[in-house]
């Protein structure tokens, strides 16, 4: 028992030693994360309308539909994909 009680006494002085940040800094650092995950999330809603509209371009099906029962995937579109992109990109040099 007196192990456990210096050890919650230790933690509490190290909880005293600590410099806290002061409420105008914490914000502005919860300002600074929300920022940054609301680009994060426009960059990756605009990179996945991409990649949909790159797809719908080269007519490969593609089913938006979030409703898939079986829980596979059409990995032949992908497949298309890669292949018209590694044929693009072999074409190049």
């Amino acid at each position: 028992m007196r192990k456990i009680r210096r050890y919650f006494t230790g933690v509490a002085e190290e909880a005293h030693r600590v410099r806290w940040p002061s409420s105008k800094d914490l914000w502005k650092a919860v300002g600074i994360v929300l920022a940054l995950t609301i680009i994060c999330a426009l960059v990756l809603l605009l990179s996945d309308y991409l990649a949909l509209e790159i797809m719908k371009a080269f007519n490969i099906n593609v089913s938006t539909s979030s409703s898939s029962s079986s829980g596979s995937y059409n990995y032949e579109s992908y497949a298309l994909l890669l292949n018209y992109f590694a044929n693009f990109i072999g074409g190049m040099f």
